[in-house]
């Protein structure tokens, strides 16, 4: 790929400072994706107001595909290099001193200032020489896993499950569409692979910069909807319902570590409501308490539970332990952020996601075209609305990262 970047910089006359000996250069993706370096700032609006310039990431209006769009009503302009470099009826084509003076003063090519709206960064030369030459290696990446006659998608691995086989079936119901004259393919994935449109079910971080779609559970409330898109509801709102159900006087026990550092990022528990207990000091754990833990601190809880001890917890973190916890007398209540599935044989809950995944990805695969990106592609996501599928109320349109406008709260008693 930088040998790509080499000659694209030699054609517009770069300097050899566009790819500097030292790795650590300032990273032009990271300004781009909203992590640039500390102390960065940009001017923006008619008053230049200063701000940090993580608020104001170059993908947030260009798109993470650097093709634009419309940003609150208005028409934001394509920044990929053929865009750039092409000249138009009333502006010159940019070359990397035109480039330097947008990204810095808020000049057009032309000479003419810019929206308001569109930030200022404080930049050196190195870091917008780092900037002009990443671009068209981002729109390279943008279009990986889309090929001439295919478009290929990883699918993770999950327990004992074989999703790709799954998901091969259900493309297969639906009639194995050949979509914009391509021919679409799930290959399995392990460890988590790059050279692909997207990442199917895959629940752990991202280990590359391919979007992830339908991960079995939403962890993270910072996800980026043109990152990540789940079908089940975000840990907000699970834990948003749980608090709703259980009583005022519930205890509240939470493992340190990543967990517990998100209670202060969940809007139903900031502010009061008590006190929260370290996992590690329970010793005994009777009557109710709404618990946040890895499936590792659920093991270790498991074995300390008293008589009367009722649970309340998001399904997702305690699945895997919930035999354990029905074996030692204990209630739980369960936020289920899919519906009609724990309970339902004949179309177990990994059935009917990736039945509801094949749905999805279909009708935004036809929405996104032929001329098909990443972006587009997490774009045509976000407009689709649906109640036909296995798995219900279905809307990225009101949820963009999660999908679901449906939770289900209910308890699993323990055997008799």
């Amino acid at each position: 790929m930088r040998w790509r970047l080499l000659v694209w910089a030699l054609m517009l006359g770069l300097p050899s400072a566009a790819f500097p000996a030292d790795e650590n250069r300032v990273s032009a993706r990271g300004l781009y994706d909203g992590r640039p370096p500390v102390g960065v700032v940009a001017r923006i609006g008619s008053g230049l107001s200063e701000v940090p310039a993580s608020r104001v990431p170059c993908r947030n209006c260009h798109g993470r595909d650097g093709r634009g769009g419309v940003e609150a009503g208005s028409a934001v302009p394509p920044i990929t290099p053929a865009a750039l470099t092409s000249a138009r009826l009333r502006r010159p084509a940019y070359d990397l001193a035109l480039f330097a003076a947008a990204v810095r003063e808020g000049r057009s090519s032309s000479g003419r200032h810019l929206d308001p709206a569109m930030p200022r960064f404080a930049l050196d030369d190195a870091a917008i020489t780092d900037l002009w030459a990443s671009l068209p290696e981002r729109e390279a990446e943008e279009t990986t896993g889309v090929e001439a006659q295919s478009v290929r998608f990883a699918v993770a691995s999950r327990g004992g499950v074989d999703l790709t086989a799954l998901m091969q079936a259900a493309w297969r119901e639906r009639g194995d569409p050949f979509l914009h004259g391509r021919r679409i393919r799930f290959e399995r994935s392990e460890p988590a692979r790059s050279d692909v449109l997207a990442s199917l079910f895959d629940q752990d971080a991202p280990s590359s910069p391919a979007p992830r779609l339908f991960p079995f559970a939403f962890w993270s409330d910072g996800d980026r909807s043109d990152e990540v898109r789940s079908i089940v509801a975000d840990r907000s709102r699970q834990v948003e319902a749980l608090v709703e159900r259980a009583p005022p006087g519930a205890r509240r026990i939470a493992e340190r570590g990543q967990i517990s550092a998100q209670i202060s990022a969940l809007p139903a528990l900031s502010g009061a409501g008590g006190a929260w207990d370290d996992l590690s000091d329970v010793t005994v754990l009777s009557g109710p308490a709404l618990v946040l833990a890895s499936p590792a601190g659920w093991s270790t809880l498991c074995g300390r539970l008293g008589e009367g001890a009722h649970l309340f917890a998001p399904l997702h973190d305690v699945e895997t332990i919930l035999p354990c916890l029905r074996a030692a007398g204990a209630t739980t209540t369960v936020a289920d952020p899919s519906p009609q599935a724990s309970e339902d044989r004949q179309h177990p809950f990994a059935v009917r996601l990736v039945r509801t995944a094949a749905a999805i990805l279909e009708e935004a695969l036809v929405q996104a075209g032929r001329d098909l990106t990443r972006g587009r592609l997490m774009q045509a996501i976000g407009t689709i609305r649906r109640d036909d599928l296995p798995w219900p109320a279905i809307d990225f349109t009101r949820y963009p990262v999660s999908g679901s406008r449906s939770i289900e709260v209910r308890s699993i008693r323990p055997r008799s």
